[in-house]
């Protein structure tokens, strides 16, 4: 899968920064503070959720085995990571646990566990051969997560019991062991199934298991006497884990027919949130130490900033959604939203007696949080299910944002000043701290598999829509990195330029996309407006004149039979074109058929010759009463076009149509002097239980996403008619289509 280009760039990308790993361990970084192991698995969490979001989605496509054991694994090393991320900001332990044979002991469980769950990856489908296996259950990654899991919750506990150094020597490197030996023995599955394996790419897996067995190894060498080379290992499982990324996460937007380079940035973009925010900090905090800077001038233009541009985007965003529908792109505005109000009164409380200059609250921050992975959860429901019926309406639900968000960051800072601290007397900063980290990593997660449906669903195109993803992504890196620092220290102060640049590079982003959008709508309504014009006066008259000497010629006494056949067959011809141009000309317009210049046609015959056209055979149509059934409605010849593009969008994005039921109510419900068709379509469909959502996406809520059936839509609506869908499961790998076409009757 990967061409040998970018294996040798690799290889030598490798050579490059494995030394510079060695040479960072012998600088002195700190590793044997809360602060510094927060950060390092901050780094390492945010990895592992981002590589779990691409095997999830994965696995909505190809429930195998091996992607079932692959999404366990990264769900479990995420919560891992994540959750020691948390338990240093909780207990503030000095010295960190990794300082001790027993904490490389714990490490060296972590790594063994995932060994065994990758070596699962790599050759569960040599040997899973049934269908239906339970290893292709939606339960068995949950059931291996919470298994692992539990054995990593034991040997916590095991490494607090006051057992001899020795008992830690023992396990650990039976632990290492295991690890060690999973992991080779998958590079190795890798590299024996590099040619079958079409899925992820195994070359860069390969590597990726490698560099886990080399962390592994440094794990076991300073098993007896942790030192500072414990970073070698982090930084080793760090490397890894990006090359996995871009193995997993890559591989999986080209089979989403996203854009080759296209989808080697969206990859690298999420590489360099994890890593480089959190570098920049502790470099700069390394140089300049972690003392306070306070700047409320640089705070308030900051958090001003930010609402304004979060106001603007969620503007943009409601606007464009007004127009053109987008699934879950409501619980992005609503965010964006609160992010607007909570950045307002972040401001206010620095006027407060309770804040003042000295200190910001994070009460905004933690609810946020909690309501940032409640939406973006709901925004993942609703694009795989977009048939599913709304609780609220847009405009109800904008309305509850704005109203709720005050309301919600008010009961909020009651919660944090009368229960938390004046009942419990706990600092608010430890729990707060704790929420936010572990509800930011639930965010993260949820949103980049709310960015990758959505990146299948444009091809990989940056939309109106992707500028809101991008907006919440950012919030929730600034969320991560507020956790790792002080209020007001430079790690914090890196956190605020972030959002500083987001503002200034995004508004630009949005100023140029709606220039773009501006020129583009202009220039396509003067095409349309030249189109009109010259098909209205050049076209037509040049008809006009070749009916008229082809009329004077046929009227030729002289002329034989068959020539004035001939030209009777001409002039046909070119009346049908003359008609079809006044066609084209109320299309361009955008308006309707009157309904005078209708004629009486049957709906059913234009089904057949749509049919015919693409050879759809007779065996499959299946007429419903046709003894006494009729279809007249009023129409032109452009209804057959109508019937065709439908039939022809559901042929091409969806499947083979085996059968093609045609039914005709003579009274269409609540529509007087219309009839109402029914197009009962089977379709034929592969893996149809992984592909029913987005199927439903196209034909039912949003059908104007494929051009097929948007020219449909629009035909249809030249005779003031109407079209509706609903799909549904109906055996095996086969889907059930019923369209309801609505128009005018013609009895």
């Amino acid at each position: 899968m990967t061409s040998r280009y970018h294996r040798i760039r690799l290889i030598i990308s490798l050579f490059i920064i494995i030394p510079i790993i060695f040479l960072l361990s012998t600088s002195n970084l700190p590793w044997q503070t809360p602060g510094a192991a927060t950060a390092y698995y901050s780094i390492l969490a945010f990895l592992c959720v981002a590589i779990s979001a691409s095997a999830a989605n994965r696995v909505r496509m190809e429930p195998t085995p091996s992607n079932n054991a692959l999404f366990a694994c990264t769900g479990y090393a995420s919560i891992v990571f994540s959750g020691a991320a948390i338990f240093y900001i909780l207990t503030e332990e000095i010295p960190v646990i990794h300082v001790q044979t027993a904490g490389i002991f714990l490490n060296l469980v972590a790594l063994a566990t995932t060994g065994i769950l990758i070596l699962l990856y790599s050759s569960l489908d040599q040997f899973i051969k049934k269908e239906n296996s339970i290893w292709e259950r939606k339960q068995t990654p949950f059931i291996l997560i919470l298994i692992g899991t539990l054995i990593f919750g034991v040997s916590i506990v095991f490494a607090r019991l006051p057992f001899d150094n020795s008992v830690f020597l023992i396990t650990g490197y039976l632990a290492g062991i295991i690890a060690v030996i999973s992991y080779l023995a998958a590079a190795l599955r890798m590299y024996q199934r590099r040619d079958s394996i079409k899925t992820n790419d195994p070359f860069r897996l390969m590597i990726g298991f490698l560099l886990f067995a080399g962390a592994s190894v440094n794990h076991i060498l300073i098993l007896p006497s942790p030192t500072s080379m414990w970073i070698v290992s982090i930084a080793l499982i760090a490397l890894a884990l990006i090359i996995a990324n871009i193995a997993i996460s890559y591989t999986y937007l080209l089979d989403i027919s996203v854009n080759e380079n296209i989808a080697y940035v969206i990859t690298i973009v999420t590489t360099i949130l994890a890593i480089v925010p959190f570098i920049i900090s502790h470099l700069i905090e390394a140089l300049i130490g972690s003392e306070v800077i306070i700047d409320i001038g640089a705070t308030l233009i900051v958090h001003m900033g930010g609402a304004m541009l979060a106001g603007i985007s969620a503007y943009t965003l409601y606007s464009k959604l007004r127009h053109y529908s987008s699934p879950g792109q409501i619980a992005i505005i609503s965010l964006l939203l609160y992010w607007m109000i909570s950045e307002l009164a972040i401001v206010f409380s620095h006027f407060t007696p309770a804040y003042g200059f000295a200190s910001e609250t994070l009460t905004p921050y933690i609810c946020g949080s909690v309501l940032s992975s409640f939406l973006l959860f709901l925004a993942i429901r609703r694009v795989l299910n977009p048939h599913q019926n709304k609780l609220l309406s847009s405009n109800s639900t904008i309305i509850l944002v704005v109203i709720g968000s005050p309301i919600l960051i008010f009961i909020g800072e009651l919660l944090r000043t009368e229960v938390i601290i004046g009942i419990f007397g706990i600092t608010e900063a430890v729990i707060g701290l704790s929420i936010m980290l572990g509800l930011s990593y639930i965010s993260l997660y949820c949103l980049l598999t709310y960015i990758l449906l959505l990146t299948a669903s444009s091809g990989g195109k940056f939309t109106f829509d992707s500028v809101g993803a991008a907006l919440v992504s950012i919030w929730v890196v600034i969320i991560i990195l507020k956790t790792n620092f002080g209020y007001a220290t430079p790690g914090w102060w890196v956190a605020e330029a972030i959002m500083l640049l987001s503002i200034i590079g995004l508004s630009l982003l949005l100023l140029l996309m709606y220039l773009d959008e501006t020129k583009k709508f202009e220039s396509a309504t003067v095409d349309a407006s030249l189109y009109s014009e010259l098909v209205s006066n050049a076209i037509v008259g040049h008809q006009e004149t070749a009916i008229d000497l082809l009329s004077n010629l046929a009227m030729d006494v002289k002329m034989t039979d068959d020539r004035r056949d001939s030209i009777t067959l001409i002039l046909d011809k070119i009346s049908s074109a003359n008609e079809l141009t006044r066609y084209l000309q109320i299309l361009i317009s955008g308006n309707s058929f009157d309904r005078s210049t209708l004629e009486t046609i049957d709906a059913i015959d234009s089904i057949r010759c749509a049919a015919n056209r693409l050879g759809i055979p007779d065996s499959v149509r299946q007429i419903k009463d046709k003894d006494r059934i009729h279809g007249l409605v009023l129409a032109n010849s452009l209804l057959e076009d109508g019937f065709y593009y439908l039939l022809d969008g559901v042929m091409k994005r969806l499947g083979s149509i085996e059968v093609l039921g045609i039914g005709i109510l003579e009274e269409a419900p609540n529509v007087e002097g219309s009839i109402e068709i029914v197009l009962d379509i089977i379709v034929g469909v592969h893996k149809i239980d992984e592909s029913l959502g987005f199927i439903r996406r196209y034909t039912e809520v949003y059908p104007d996403d494929v051009v097929e059936f948007g020219y449909a839509k629009r035909l249809i609506g030249l005779f003031k008619g109407s079209m509706k869908w609903h799909s549904e499961l109906a055996s095996g790998n086969t889907l059930s289509i019923s369209v309801q076409i609505v128009l005018p009757s013609g009895k």
